[in-house]
């Protein structure tokens, strides 16, 4: 009788250790274009709201806003920011031309239901005396969390392509 209760125990213990946990995955935002600035442009600095200032991916609904259990960023939110604009544009770490200064105050999915909503982006940028908010909303329809980071890539594109075009005009 001892050995089968044994026996027992050792089932119940080895049935918890065969179960599996979920992991954690990680994202980076990929640019789409390269762009070439016509003038010189420094990128004096970048600053992103507190609440995005982590590698926890953020979302909101109407119960207001959470961070994704599962899914983070391969670096903080602003990490994460100033290797797009790095990337999209290459010459603006040259540290000579005219201060450009971005403050991300949102980023982050709004989920009407499990699958349906709007990506919202917001930033205020400032080149010299010039200053300018951007707003960009996509509406999104996913199947799975790598349709919407594709989604939240096309939003960040679109705020790349914008500004690019803001600075030539205010060079």
């Amino acid at each position: 009788m001892k050995k089968f209760f044994w026996l027992i125990i050792i089932f119940m213990l080895s049935a918890c250790t065969l179960k599996t946990t979920p992991y954690e995955t990680m994202h980076l935002l990929e640019i789409g274009s390269t762009y070439n600035l016509s003038c010189n442009i420094r990128l004096s600095e970048i600053k992103v709201a507190d609440y995005l200032n982590t590698e926890k991916m953020v979302y909101r609904d109407a119960k207001g806003m959470h961070y994704f259990a599962l899914n983070k960023w391969a670096c903080s939110f602003s990490c994460i920011i100033k290797q797009a604009l790095i990337n999209s544009f290459p010459s603006i770490y040259q540290n000579q031309g005219k201060d450009l200064s971005i403050y991300i105050l949102s980023f982050e999915p709004y989920f009407k239901n499990e699958k349906k909503g709007e990506i919202r982006f917001k930033a205020i940028v400032k080149l010299e005396n010039n200053v300018k908010t951007f707003y960009i909303e996509h509406h999104f329809d996913v199947q799975n969390f790598e349709e919407l980071v594709f989604r939240m890539n096309k939003t960040l594109d679109q705020f790349l392509r914008d500004l690019y075009f803001w600075i030539e005009e205010n060079c």
